[in-house]
C-alpha cells in the first residue's frame, strides 16, 4: 500500500514536470518564432527603405 502511495506521488511528479516542460518549450519555440518574425520585418523594412529612398529624392528633384 505505501509502495502504490509512493508511486502515485512519483506520477504525479512526472506529469507537472511533464506539463512545465511542455509550456517551457511552448514558450522558448513562441520567443524563438518572434525573433525570427522580427529579423524578417527588419530585413524587409531595410529593404523597403533601400527603395524609398532613391524614389523619393528622384521625385523631389523631378518637381524642382
Amino acid at each position: 500500500n505505501i509502495g502504490k502511495k509512493e508511486y502515485r506521488k512519483d506520477f504525479l511528479v512526472l506529469k507537472q514536470t511533464r506539463i512545465f516542460t511542455g509550456i517551457t518549450s511552448g514558450k522558448i519555440l513562441t520567443c524563438e518564432y518572434l525573433r525570427q518574425s522580427y529579423l524578417v520585418l527588419q530585413t524587409v523594412e531595410g529593404t523597403l527603405r533601400s527603395l524609398l529612398v532613391p524614389l523619393v529624392s528622384w521625385h523631389m528633384n523631378v518637381n524642382q
